[in-house]
């Protein structure tokens, strides 16, 4: 029988102030690295999942799950109006080429 720490169903809540941390040094990683580094959008989409968890964090007051989840939206909204500005060879940047000619 497992205990419940071990159970992968009902994993434990991370504490909301390593949540706020981590959120808070990828947001700086963010700002701090320049417009065209392949991996800003994933930075992104770690904001905006930390930003969705901390809105329904249960130890936040009920005022800064408001605040975290107007953030959410709002990076939500920058980051799709960013996907679609990029040209397409940049939206797929992180898959391979095809290769010109089999061997």
């Amino acid at each position: 029988m497992t205990s419940p720490d071990q159970d992968q169903d009902h994993l434990p809540t991370p504490s909301a102030e390593a949540m706020v941390a981590g959120t808070m040094a990828l947001m700086t990683g963010f700002a701090q690295s320049p417009a065209h580094c392949p991996h800003r959008p994933l930075l992104a989409k770690k904001i905006i999942s930390n930003l969705y968890f901390l809105a329904g964090h249960p130890a936040l007051s009920e005022a800064l799950r408001a605040t975290m989840a107007n953030l959410r939206t709002r990076w939500q909204l920058d980051n799709d109006g960013a996907v679609k500005a990029l040209p397409t060879s940049e939206v797929t940047s992180f898959h391979h080429p095809a290769p010109g000619a089999l061997q």
